[in-house]
């Protein structure tokens, strides 16, 4: 259980970096620093490998549990674990999984927040490609020919 609580305890950690990552990142994208978000998904990156690895500890380590208090193959969640769980490990169970579930919320939102910042963004780049590959001026034919003038296209649509 003492092993259980420290994997979990360091799994809040992350969470909380995690956390301080998507709020830099929210910044960044308001700013628009294409450099620093790079770097800053590199660093996500380690963290999110980091947190599986702990991820996949806890799971073994709720396996072995399951298994000494008589249910194998049954996994339980985390409240569940915390409310079962004896005396000297319940509270601060019971502590983490509120902790967890608020950083999850709040990692929740930053994320929407973001991906409605990346999604503002990409309509802008498509207005601008769009504005800047139509013609700045209406096609027109000339008597007698057959295809339109393309005097005023600042990109060849063509290539």
């Amino acid at each position: 259980m003492q092993e259980f609580l420290e994997i979990l305890e360091q799994q809040v950690d992350g969470y909380k970096k995690l956390l301080k990552i998507a709020e830099e990142k929210q910044i960044i994208l308001i700013g628009n620093d294409i450099n620093q978000l790079d770097q800053l998904n590199k660093n996500e990156q380690k963290l999110l490998l980091q947190l599986t690895k702990l991820e996949n500890h806890r799971l073994q380590i709720v396996q072995n549990l399951e298994g000494q208090f008589g249910n194998p193959g049954v996994t339980r969640s985390l409240k569940e674990i915390a409310e079962s769980a004896p005396e000297p490990y319940q509270s601060p169970l019971n502590k983490i999984y509120k902790e967890l579930n608020e950083l999850v919320a709040k990692l929740d939102k930053v994320n929407q927040e973001n991906a409605g910042l990346i999604q503002q963004a990409l309509k802008y780049v498509n207005f601008a490609m769009d504005t800047f590959a139509k013609d700045e001026r209406e096609v027109t034919y000339s008597p007698g020919e057959q295809t339109p003038k393309n005097e005023g296209r600042i990109f060849d649509q063509k290539a």
